[in-house]
């Protein structure tokens, strides 16, 4: 009977040091991955967190995990970034919000790729084939890049609102509505933002100040397309003058349209060149500015071409209008 037991112990003790050991080979075996960095699956645990901004990401290679980690910490700027700035609010139409939206958008982004050039590769680690790397942003550096963008825009707010021109109106907008998406950007890095007593509806303003007259005509010097003298004439409108017919004007905008065909070798298809100057004069026909747009436009006809450009034209215009020096 002791025997019996006595084997039966030997045995029970033989199994439990069996089933202790095979749970150590299961965990030691990579299914709680002990061996993996943590920044692999935590990115900011790999870095100093009030100093370093930390992405992390994977690849077959190490140059493909060090792209894919610097697009993902230049993926956090965008998921932590939404404008609120609607253009429809100041008088702006939706296709016309849309486009200078879409510009401005463009703006920030070449902003924030310089930024991320200072990106460094902290970390890399390799297994079952695969490369891992971590990326880190310095947010000391990060910030100060941006503060002086920052403070780039706000000289050319202040400098255009001081003149008080109300063919700034629109360039303002545009400076500031960048000005507050890199301000978020910044609220991301340092948790805090830029303070500004310049504001969109401030800007607005403008156009109900009748600084030296508001009133203004539009001239077509050549054979300007006649939608595109209205459309000068309602932006003109938006910006807070008044277009009038008659000679008692304060303000005279002469536009003149050109168009040259270009040498294309694909068959069936025309390219031309179009190009608009426009130029603004006092009430005594004294110069006070002039800009000139112009653009590329292919089609199968000069139409055709003209229309695929419209836009582009349209919003180059925008964008160049305080160049004319309207008061």
């Amino acid at each position: 009977m002791k025997n019996i037991i006595s084997v039966t112990l030997i045995s029970l003790l033989l199994i439990g040091c069996s089933t202790t050991k095979k749970k150590h080979l299961i965990e030691m075996d990579g299914t709680q991955n002990i061996d993996v960095p943590k920044w692999v699956y935590a990115p900011q645990s790999g870095c100093n967190e009030s100093k370093e901004i930390c992405a992390s990401a994977e690849g077959e290679n190490s140059a493909i995990s060090d792209t894919n980690a610097r697009n993902s910490l230049g993926s956090i700027f965008e998921l932590n970034i939404k404008s609120n700035f609607l253009l429809e609010k100041y008088g702006y139409s939706n296709a016309e919000a849309s486009v200078l939206t879409e510009r401005v958008a463009s703006e920030v982004s070449e902003t924030v790729d310089v930024v991320l050039n200072s990106v460094s590769i902290k970390s890399r680690f390799q297994k079952d084939g695969l490369s891992f790397s971590l990326a880190s942003l310095s947010r000391l550096s990060a910030a100060e890049s941006l503060r002086e963008e920052i403070k780039s825009l706000d000289d050319k707010i202040e400098f255009l609102y001081k003149k008080g021109n109300k063919s700034s109106i629109i360039k303002m907008h545009l400076l500031f509505d960048k000005r507050e998406q890199i301000n978020q950007k910044i609220i991301v890095i340092t948790d805090n933002s830029i303070k500004t007593e310049m504001s969109f509806s401030k800007i607005s303003k403008l156009k109900y100040v009748k600084k030296y007259g508001n009133r203004i005509i539009v001239k077509a010097v050549n054979t300007v397309p006649r939608t595109l003298k209205k459309w000068l004439e309602s932006l003109l409108t938006d910006s807070g003058y008044m277009v009038v017919e008659d000679s008692n004007i304060d303000f005279i905008v002469r536009i003149k349209y050109f168009v040259n065909e270009e040498f294309m070798k694909v068959k069936g298809f025309k390219k031309f060149s179009f190009s608009i100057i426009m130029e603004g004069k006092n009430n005594n026909g004294d110069k006070l500015g002039i800009f000139k747009v112009e653009e590329i436009g292919t089609g199968r006809t000069k139409q055709n071409a003209y229309l695929k450009i419209k836009k582009k034209l349209q919003d180059q215009i925008k964008s160049n209008l305080d160049k004319i020096n309207l008061q």
